[in-house]
């Protein structure tokens, strides 16, 4: 009997975009599970665009979801990927800006659905509101332009954009003269976060594609399931000097699976904590 990971090697797996992500998320595909990532053309703009036109509505995750059934509807095939990116300060940290990747595979043969989620704070995202007369080299330096592209719009995006992909200083300029000729008040700059105008946010999506295309090729111990992974973190550690245990510190994870109820636990992060972490030697 053919297991379900080595019927997808040959398979084609359609991934729908607007915005070339094949390149970044393909290679890892095709290597670790023998699958070819192909393109189609379907408008995820609709459900939602960073230059802010088209409000996203629901989460990333429903995005993603959304994005890669339509590649089914509208291409035939029974597998498909698509990704979602969020990018502004982070949930946690708040002052930092964040990249959090969403990556989701659908298989509609084995009624599978696999996803992978990735934060980075490696991502050039900056924005200026233009002033007349006003310097932008530093600001252009700072927004690694034109490596990485940029947009001119209004300050409610959904409501004007005045360009977007914008690679050189006339490009550029040209944009801003045409902000001001329409009485654009404020002119907003801002990076062009779309895959394929940002390099920073592309390595963010080709990491989560990697790790995405490792948790497929991972099979689940007992039923073979693709998918196997951590499903939700193990707290409690022994202090290496009083031997009082804390339970806010994660000891190692547990492992499940998508389809059948087996779990296991993973290997220990580590065995005991330092004093200077411990609530009694350190309260």
């Amino acid at each position: 009997m053919v297991s379900i990971l080595d019927s997808y090697h040959g398979q084609s797996v359609v991934l729908p975009t607007l915005h070339k992500k094949g390149a970044f998320i393909a290679p890892s595909f095709l290597s670790t599970l023998g699958m070819k990532v192909v393109e189609v053309d379907v408008d995820t703009d609709l459900l939602g665009s960073f230059a802010g036109e088209t409000q996203r509505v629901g989460s990333q995750l429903d995005t993603a979801r959304k994005k890669a059934l339509l590649g089914i509807e509208t291409s035939g095939h029974n597998f498909a990927l698509a990704s979602e990116g969020s990018i502004g300060a982070d949930p946690q940290i708040g002052l930092i800006t964040s990249d959090i990747e969403t990556i989701v595979f659908i298989d509609t043969i084995n009624n599978l659905e696999i996803a992978e989620h990735y934060k980075s704070f490696d991502i050039i995202a900056h924005q200026i509101i233009f002033e007349a007369g006003m310097d932008l080299e530093a600001f252009l330096s700072k927004s690694d332009f034109p490596h990485h592209k940029l947009i001119v719009r209004s300050e409610y995006g959904y409501k004007q954009v005045i360009g977007k992909a914008i690679k050189t200083r006339e490009e550029l300029f040209t944009a801003i003269e045409k902000a001001q000729e329409l009485k654009v008040n404020p002119v907003i700059i801002e990076s062009d976060l779309r895959a394929h105008c940002s390099p920073s946010r592309a390595e963010n999506i080709r990491i989560a594609a990697e790790r995405l295309a490792t948790k497929i090729a991972t099979a689940c111990p007992q039923c073979k399931t693709p998918g196997w992974s951590a499903v939700q973190p193990l707290f409690g550690l022994s202090c290496s000097e009083c031997g009082q245990e804390s339970d806010s510190v994660v000891r190692a994870h547990l492992y499940g699976c998508l389809r059948c109820t087996h779990t296991a636990e993973g290997e220990e992060i580590a065995d005991s904590i330092d004093p200077s972490r411990c609530n009694w030697c350190n309260p």
